[in-house]
């Protein structure tokens, strides 16, 4: 199966010269607009495009040739359509006179007007347009040593990279990727190494020599690392032992290789992930010993979180357990043992952490900003470990303050 095969088909025009005119806008990034009319979507019996969802681009030879994000859809009159969203749609109309010539005739010409089942169906300021707006999401898998990882890219810019936390995924960033991807930067996620659609090892293996293979594969000189808890423990890393190609750090609920685990309440739960190994419920009461620490955390119960935010890091979690369960990774992770080299670290830092999060973390954050030049410490209120989920408004507020301040990185 490839990355095509689960999505619906996003096809322009028919296939022929325009398709692949059109197409060929999309891959260069010209077009990032297009209009439909509502009357195709009806008599197709097609629900309107939706923020968020995702297509496979068809050529004029039938094949998928890219994939499209929807960042926005409006239901206008066809009169009503503006100079942006016209220029927009990439096929060299300055005006919308010239954008508004060009689609009746297309409208207007017999092969439309057979789709639409109508011989003389003609367009008028009236007519109800689909005006949508997109993003090219680049997928791919780089290889890595003994594996592969999962990734998507979108935007254009600086460079950031979005690295999950433990037994999550890439899609702990879905509430940003398309926002920053938006602002003007090139914004990168993947799937660690077990996680996800990436690939486990059948051997040692270094995260950060991994995220630095992903970089070298994409060509990417410099990036700023943004990383939750076990990425935030990589990102760190590779800034200690790959420092050319990292331009800052934003470090949430921060691991850092090296460190020893003494919070009591998260020693007891591990403990209790141990004896869960065999057990015919095993991955069940893994999963929620997984939660009480980094969803709950110390400070509450289950019933004080929010059963939305709960139930999806379940499900994540639950996917991953299982996964390593059919496939077990191997090996262990070699690490840049990041607490003694902290020193190392010279390039912008801020880190964040919930104040409901353990007491490890805490150290961790206390550890970085003591050490590492100029960096700076938020504290979140009423967050737990998820920080950027539990906090978003917070965590995205330091997080475009940062990149205000450093636009460079």
């Amino acid at each position: 199966m490839t990355m095509f095969d689960e999505l619906p088909p996003f096809e322009l025009a028919f296939p022929g010269p325009l398709r692949d005119q059109l197409v060929a806008a999309v891959l260069s990034g010209a077009k990032t607009s297009t209009t439909g009319l509502v009357r195709e979507y009806e008599l197709a019996g097609d629900p309107l495009p939706e923020v968020g969802e995702r297509s496979a681009v068809i050529d004029s030879a039938g094949q998928p040739v890219a994939v499209i994000e929807v960042t926005e859809v409006r239901v206008v009159p066809l009169g009503e359509v503006d100079e942006a969203h016209a220029r927009d749609e990439g096929e060299g109309h300055e005006t919308v006179a010239a954008w508004r010539a060009d689609h009746e005739g297309f409208w207007h010409s017999p092969q439309m007007r057979q789709a639409l089942g109508d011989p003389h169906f003609t367009v008028d300021d009236g007519t109800p347009v689909v005006a949508c707006r997109f993003m090219v999401v680049e997928c791919g898998r780089a290889p890595v040593e003994n594996g592969e990882l999962y990734y998507e890219a979108a935007g254009s810019g600086p460079v950031l990279v979005l690295l999950h936390g433990g037994m999550l995924d890439m899609g702990m960033w879905d509430e940003q990727f398309t926002r920053l991807a938006r602002s003007g930067r090139r914004v990168i996620r993947y799937d660690a190494r077990g996680h996800g659609r990436s690939s486990v090892s059948d051997g040692d293996w270094c995260d950060h020599d991994d995220l630095y293979a992903l970089l070298d594969r994409l060509r990417v000189v410099r990036a700023t690392l943004v990383g939750h808890s076990s990425g935030a423990r990589i990102a760190v890393d590779t800034a200690i032992a790959h420092p050319g190609v990292v331009a800052g750090l934003v470090l949430l609920a921060p691991g850092l290789s090296g460190s020893e685990i003494t919070d009591p309440y998260i020693q007891e739960h591990l403990q209790g992930q141990e004896k869960c190994f065999g057990a015919p419920d095993g991955a069940e009461r893994f999963v929620e010993h997984y939660l009480r620490m980094w969803v709950d955390g110390p400070y509450r119960e289950p019933e004080a979180v929010d059963p939305v935010l709960r139930e999806r890091i379940w499900a994540t979690a639950t996917a991953n357990v299982t996964a390593n369960v059919a496939t077990p990774t191997l090996g262990r992770a070699i690490e840049a043992q990041a607490v003694e080299r902290l020193h190392e670290i010279q390039v912008p830092t801020v880190a964040l952490i919930g104040e409901l999060d353990s007491g490890d973390v805490a150290g961790n954050l206390a550890d970085i900003v003591s050490v590492v030049p100029g960096a700076r410490a938020v504290v979140v209120p009423g967050a737990g470990h998820l920080v950027s989920l539990e906090g978003r408004a917070s965590f995205e507020q330091s997080l475009d303050a940062f990149l205000r301040a450093h636009p460079w990185v």
